[in-house]
């Protein structure tokens, strides 16, 4: 079976027999980038959970519609995990965590303004569409929350739950994750410059727990990375669960 072409169709009700219309910019990919002939097999999704597959059918030049054939439903990830990464002062960095964490299984960006941010926090369209590309991708369903804060405690007073933080001068030994990261975990990393004495202890008031991520001084965009697998790992979220291996006495 040949790649299966997906497309982002939101607000739409999905069910067998209904045509769907693809978007200006969906019709667009179809037709002049992905070059895709009637009667083709697509998948639509609308990014919260619903996925249809059916025949594609050109109309006039710049239109395409899908026959509905089949149409399935995912239930939303079990695993609720925040990444909260301080805002940084270059725009590449930001797309690499929105597009890898999105495909890990990231709910929710919380981009907020640390004290050594050199720019506002700003919503921008492009991380949704940077989103909607890492679900085509991926096969995700279900795409991730943009949320953006003046400073860190208003991110914190918003999630709360079970906090951990990277910082490479934290101690490495094992940590038990709360019973609370069942249900939502958020993982904050620190701007370029790291936190600043403030922000440690904004985070030591919260009951934030500090996560060593090794020896090595990691990107904030590396580490965000590094943070969400190890977690969804953890929480089974990443399918295999991986554990240490057992001590062989000498």
């Amino acid at each position: 079976m040949g790649h299966l072409h997906r497309f982002y169709t939101p607000g739409l009700d999905l069910s067998p027999g209904e045509d769907v219309f693809l978007p200006e910019e969906e019709a667009h990919h179809a037709l002049s980038v992905a070059r895709l002939r009637d009667g083709e097999s697509v998948a639509v999704f609308d990014g919260e959970g619903t996925e249809a597959t059916g025949a594609l059918t050109r109309q006039g030049k710049r239109q395409a519609r899908v026959l509905i054939e089949q149409v399935r439903h995912e239930d939303a990830p079990a695993v609720n995990l925040i990444l909260a990464p301080a805002w940084l002062h270059r725009d590449k960095p930001m797309e690499e965590m929105v597009r890898r964490g999105t495909e890990l299984g990231v709910s929710v960006f919380a981009f907020w303004r640390a004290i050594r941010s050199q720019r506002p926090v700003s919503a921008e369209d492009k991380w949704l569409r940077l989103a909607v590309e890492s679900c085509k991708q991926s096969g995700r369903l279900h795409l991730p929350r943009f949320d953006f804060f003046d400073d860190l405690p208003a991110a914190l007073s918003t999630f709360g739950g079970c906090i951990l933080v990277g910082d490479i001068l934290a101690p490495s030994p094992e940590l038990a994750l709360p019973l609370s990261a069942l249900n939502s975990c958020t993982l904050v990393i620190g701007p370029e410059g790291d936190f600043s004495g403030e922000e440690r202890d904004i985070l030591v008031n919260h009951g934030a727990a500090f996560v060593s991520l090794g020896n090595n001084v990691l990107r904030t965009e590396v580490a965000s990375v590094a943070m969400a697998t190890l977690v969804l790992n953890a929480l089974g979220g990443l399918g295999t669960r991986l554990t240490a291996p057992a001590t062989i006495a000498g």
